[in-house]
Formats: C-alpha cells, sequence, structure tokens
C-alpha cells in the first residue's frame, strides 16, 4: 500500500473511531458492553436460543438446555447490549489462532486471507422488541465491536450472513465481498463474506453519523 493510501486510510479509520465512541456515547435504554461472567455469558446463550426459536433458525443445531452455543463460544469475545440488565443485543468475536479454523472457515471449507487478519463476528443478533428501533442498536453493536477490533489491531471481519443481512451492510457503507457460494447455516442459507472495515472506514463513518444525527 501506497503511504498516501496507507495514511488516507488510517485518517478515515480514526474518525470512524471517534464516531464509534460518540454512538456509544448517546444515552438510552440500551446499555453496550462485552459479557464479563459466566452468568452474563449465560445470558446471552439464552438470547440467541429464543432469537433461533422465533426465527426458524438452527432447530436441529440447537442445544436442548435452552441455550445456543457451540465450542466456540467459549473463548469467544461476547458484545451484548442490555436493557434493565436483560440482554436484547448480542454478537460475538472470534479471534484467529495459530492452528484453529475460524467457524466461517469451518463451515465453509475455505481459508479466509489474510491469514491470522481477520475476526469472525457472527450470531449477530437484535431482539425485535427494542426500542430505538433496530438499526439505531445495531450500529450502536457495530460500534462497540470496531473499536474493540481496533484496539487489538484487526480492520477485517469475516462471517456468514442472508443475503438480506449483506444488503443491510451495504446500505450501511460497508465493502462486502463473498468467499464463495451460500449453503445451508444456523437454520437459513447463508453466505461466506470478508469485509474490510479499514477500506471503508469513511463512508462507514458518514452514514452512521447521518443515521444517528451526529451532525
Amino acid at each position: 500500500m501506497k503511504l498516501a493510501e496507507s495514511s488516507h486510510r488510517e485518517i478515515a479509520m480514526r474518525r470512524l473511531d471517534d464516531v464509534s465512541r460518540r454512538l456509544l456515547d448517546q444515552s438510552g435504554p440500551i446499555d453496550f458492553r462485552f459479557a464479563r461472567s459466566e452468568a452474563e455469558r449465560d445470558a446471552v446463550f439464552k438470547l440467541r436460543n429464543r432469537v433461533v426459536s422465533e426465527r426458524g433458525w438452527g432447530a436441529s443445531e440447537r442445544p436442548l438446555d435452552g441455550r445456543e452455543h457451540d465450542e466456540y463460544d467459549f473463548d469467544a469475545l461476547h458484545a451484548v447490549g442490555t436493557r434493565d440488565g436483560v440482554p436484547m443485543a448480542t454478537s460475538r468475536l472470534i479471534f484467529p489462532r495459530p492452528g484453529r479454523l475460524l467457524p466461517t472457515e469451518e463451515v465453509f471449507d475455505l481459508i479466509v486471507h489474510p491469514a491470522g487478519e481477520v475476526v469472525d463476528v457472527g450470531r449477530l443478533i437484535v431482539a425485535r422488541e427494542v426500542d430505538p428501533p433496530h438499526h439505531a442498536v445495531f450500529w450502536q453493536l457495530l460500534a462497540l465491536i470496531w473499536l474493540e477490533l481496533r484496539d487489538r489491531g484487526f480492520c477485517r471481519v469475516c462471517g456468514a450472513n442472508t443475503t438480506s443481512m449483506i444488503r443491510l451492510f451495504e446500505s450501511m457503507g460497508f465493502e462486502v465481498k463473498p468467499l464463495g457460494s451460500g449453503r445451508e447455516y444456523w437454520g437459513a442459507l447463508r453466505i461466506p463474506i470478508v469485509m474490510d472495515v479499514g477500506a471503508s472506514a469513511g463512508t462507514i463513518a458518514d452514514r452512521a453519523a447521518a443515521y444517528m444525527s451526529l451532525e
């Protein structure tokens, strides 16, 4: 990458950093952070179980203990938005680790490049009953995730998403790159994707600020 391009990219990412902090500073009924205890993670798994049941996702894959989880969850970082202490939104972050495939790699039989530089962001959920509207909460959830990625030196993410979710990401300014054809996963036809958030950070920041009336 040329020096000028690198500088432009870093400026755009810093702007996204700033917008993300402002999104999370907005007062509202949803409090965003990362789960810090086993009880909080358990509440996340229960929320996921309820939502996938409501939407008909993953019925054959879901454990029978009232919690939606798999082997990746127990060393994942779980983002959560709570209202009065009750989880209303969540996502999980799986960081690359030598000798272990990311969930998207394992499910779709592929390798995401650059190896070791991509974080798997999945299980994105916003409960239908949240207020303010879903998209505002979704913006704030993504803001929390972005700031954590930046703190850890990452700017690329992958995941398995429905076509409707991909369209939503694109409308928010993300440049989505499909990694292969879709297949049935977590109860729906999902497509493996990778997003270099740094490459479109300026556009994402502009659209987030406009949507949330920050400017």
